[in-house]
């Protein structure tokens, strides 16, 4: 199974991520913002080139090829990334056989405070809050779960995505 913890820029999805993987055993966590260091300009460029939008469609292939290597193996992935457009996403969940999507969302406020204590360098400020909270496709998207995570613990967000998919831990 693949559990997909999806939203805004600076929600809190990498730190939900890593807490689901500390509370399910056998699972692992990938955050997409790892692929971004190997995925060389010009590979990109050829593809724009071709007429394709490389980065989703690079991203969606990478994603499903490592949920298969970890599932022959036993292992859970969890993945965490934005996940903007729904287009994308349904590319992605027709790439993979068993997966659970939840969408974080947050009140404009209580992100603005998140993405402050974010290291300076990752911080996308107030513009990029209103520009996510705009422009993603999160809030009402036909896919998963929508948790509300403004007053809660990433420890609590944890455990209401594991009552979801009828965990305990």
């Amino acid at each position: 199974m693949v559990i997909i913890v999806r939203g805004a820029c600076s929600v809190g999805k990498t730190t939900v991520a890593r807490e689901l993987v500390e509370r399910l055993p056998g699972s692992a966590h990938v955050g997409c913002d790892t692929m971004l260091p190997w995925m060389a300009d010009a590979t990109l460029a050829a593809l724009q080139k071709q007429g394709k939008e490389a980065f989703p469609e690079l991203l969606n292939a990478w994603v499903a090829a490592t949920s298969r290597i970890f599932a022959e193996q036993g292992i859970r992935l969890v993945v965490d990334w934005h996940f903007p457009a729904d287009e994308e996403l349904q590319d992605l969940l027709q790439r993979l056989d068993d997966c659970q999507v939840f969408n974080l969302l947050c009140a404009p406020e209580e992100h603005l405070r998140r993405d402050r204590q974010r290291a300076t360098e990752e911080q996308i400020g107030p513009d990029g809050v209103e520009y996510f909270r705009t422009q993603g496709s999160w809030v009402g998207s036909p896919h998963g779960t929508d948790v509300d995570t403004t007053a809660m613990s990433p420890s609590e967000v944890a455990t209401a995505i594991l009552g979801h998919l009828g965990e305990t831990r």
